[in-house]
């Protein structure tokens, strides 16, 4: 039996908004639960430190009852604990990875250049980049 692939493409900003989801769905399924009130309160806000305060504090009292070998606000399970985090981080990985090598072809020495690691048993994504070739009028889509 064949594996069913799926394509996907997308534009730089569409990448970054994939690569986004996956790391923020990753961290709260590890128990990353301060990343939410960091994504959702405007950082414009009068009162931004204050409200990311009371939203953290209230989401460690609710992730108690999710996670309760979770003690204290730094800890997380980290990957490897859930097979759909772990699939998710290596999304982020994947995409993240493809997007520095294109856009700096010169590498660099921040994390994004690393290859990619497998987490979850399964087969990593893959992930290329091209220029787009401009449409024509008529062209269809």
């Amino acid at each position: 039996m064949t594996e069913t692939k799926y394509i996907l493409e997308l534009d730089e900003k569409q990448a970054n908004i994939l690569q986004g989801a996956c790391e923020f769905y990753a961290r709260v399924r590890m128990g990353q639960w301060d990343v939410i009130p960091r994504a959702c309160v405007d950082l414009r806000d009068e009162d931004y430190c204050g409200k990311v305060q009371d939203c953290t504090d209230i989401l460690l009292e609710a992730r108690k009852t999710v996670y309760p070998e979770l003690m204290d606000a730094g800890h997380s399970y980290g990957v490897g604990k859930f097979e759909d985090g772990d699939m998710a981080w290596e999304l982020y990985e994947v995409v993240r990875h493809c997007q520095a090598w294109h856009n700096h072809s010169e590498g660099g020495m921040s994390v994004c250049f690393d290859k990619p690691m497998c987490f979850s048993g399964h087969k990593l994504a893959k992930c290329t980049a091209t220029e787009a070739a401009p449409c024509k009028p008529g062209d269809l889509l």
